[in-house]
């Protein structure tokens, strides 16, 4: 029975559009926030590329570029193969000795499956069989079949590679073209399946197929993202032997995205390699790394003449145009109101003419998450503008070693370091003196040093340490701030 492509299947693991590109990509792989695109070499050198001529955006946003190389990840194959009775013997005899040789020379990192579809669709491999066992399963597969049932097998294929993290997932069709039986999924949803599912598929293809079958063939294999060859039995080892190689003669960009969002939902990524030329994919996020860090403040930046505040946060951020999120507090309990400059995916800058560096004025932010799947709350806190430390959560009794108030992490100035050496040294100094003196007080002329404590922590916006220290003056009495 002769095969013939379905014509009206828009198969689409990346919809790509080159524009007089020298470059195609094989597959995209995007587990939030990475991104792995797999790229052709095409005999180009790739070697003289470096990270900085390849700049990418994902639906407009700016992608980091963090390495561009020629890939040793780890392949999953599958081999699928057309058992239905057009596939003549000698054409399959040789086909499974083709794959059963290129089982024996499999790398570490490498596995390998088999899926056979006709009447019916059978994972015959999943890749964890030993050698003997893959052996007798390859050499049982018969051509016998009357129907070919393509959807299915496909739909297959993906949920079989899906579950296969970590590898790069390569689909090496063995038939003579592509038509189907009883479709158990329709048109859209293989779309979306193989859009999700990241396989680049490659066509093995029966030499015997009448030209017009093998042209489709091709078609439905290139758009795919993968290469088409045709084979005869007395050359099909060489055939396999020469795909092999072009599988393994490719190179992956890494990506890196702002957040980890994986919503499922159609995105456009486009790449340009330096001067080689540009591509774009249509990929489909629905995979990502979990995020369980909390995000915190790096900086705050206050500019008293402009009357503005830019603050920048660890990581990208979700809302950070909603100004009931940020509230000015001023010593005099009466601050100007705030309104929004500014505000990117991890910045904001907001506006407040009359603000001051002084003492007691502070910014409290609450309700803020950053833009993860998971949503991680940022502790509230209130922040001096002078930048002097970031003070203690207002949410919750939390001790000063909370996220958000970690100098370390989150607002990065390094009084917070400075202040705990200091501490340490008074602690020593003054339990010394109150062994030798018997208490605390100043000393004459001046020198001395007086310990004021503050009380406990308090619950409102304004939690400050424990306590703090001053140098005396002995003659005057007025506390001089160190």
């Amino acid at each position: 029975m002769a095969k013939k492509l379905l014509t009206s299947i828009v198969f689409v693991l990346c919809l790509m559009c080159v524009h007089a590109s020298a470059v195609s990509i094989e597959q995209v792989q995007p587990v939030m926030p990475d991104i792995s695109v797999f790229v052709h070499s095409d005999g180009q050198d790739f070697s003289a590329l470096k990270t900085a001529d390849i700049s990418a955006r994902l639906d407009g946003k700016p992608l980091a570029v963090e390495g561009f190389a020629a890939s040793d990840e780890g392949i999953y194959y599958v081999f699928m193969i057309d058992v239905s009775r057009s596939i003549q013997q000698e054409y399959l005899d040789a086909a499974k000795q083709a794959v059963m040789n290129t089982y024996k020379l499999l790398r570490p990192q490498d596995q390998l499956a088999v899926i056979t579809f006709g009447d019916s669709v059978n994972v015959l491999l999943d890749g964890s069989e030993s050698a003997d066992i893959a052996s007798q399963k390859i050499s049982s597969i018969k051509s016998t079949d009357n129907k070919t049932h393509f959807y299915d097998a496909m739909d297959t294929l993906v949920k079989t590679a899906s579950a296969k993290d970590n590898m790069r997932h390569v689909a090496v069709m063995v038939s003579d073209g592509v038509e189907d039986a009883d479709a158990d999924i329709d048109q859209a949803q293989l779309e979306q399946s193989i859009r999700s599912g990241g396989v680049a598929v490659y066509g093995f293809a029966v030499g015997s197929a009448s030209d017009a079958d093998l042209a489709n063939f091709r078609k439905f294999v290139e758009v795919s993202g993968g290469e088409f060859y045709a084979f005869k039995p007395a050359d099909a080892q060489q055939t396999l032997t020469n795909m092999l190689k072009q599988i393994d003669a490719i190179w992956c960009l890494t990506l890196k995205a702002d957040s980890n969002i994986a919503d499922g939902k159609m995105r456009t990524l486009d790449v340009k390699f330096g001067t080689l030329g540009s591509v774009t994919a249509k990929i489909e996020p629905d995979k990502w790394v979990p995020d369980e860090v909390p995000p915190y403040i790096v900086s705050l930046d206050t500019d008293a003449a402009a009357g503005t505040v830019k603050v920048v946060f660890s990581e990208a951020m979700a809302g950070l145009d909603k100004l009931s999120c940020y509230k000015l507090i001023s010593p005099s309990g009466t601050a100007p109101a705030l309104t929004l400059v500014s505000s990117d995916a991890s910045t904001v800058t907001l506006s407040a003419p009359g603000i001051s560096k002084d003492d007691g004025w502070k910014m409290n932010f609450s309700g803020l998450t950053d833009a993860s799947m998971e949503k991680n709350p940022m502790p509230e806190c209130a922040v001096p503008l002078s930048g002097v430390a970031a003070a203690v959560s207002t949410a919750t009794d939390a001790a000063p070693t909370d996220t958000a108030a970690q100098p370390q992490e989150g607002v990065s100035f390094p009084f917070g370091i400075i202040a705990a050496l200091a501490a340490a040294a008074i602690l020593v100094f003054a339990l010394i003196y109150y062994k030798k003196h018997g208490g605390f007080k100043p000393a004459k002329g001046g020198k001395g040093l007086a310990i004021k404590p503050l009380g406990k922590k308090n619950t409102d916006a304004d939690q400050t340490p424990h306590f703090v220290f001053h140098n005396v003056d002995g003659e005057s009495g007025d506390d001089k701030k160190e």
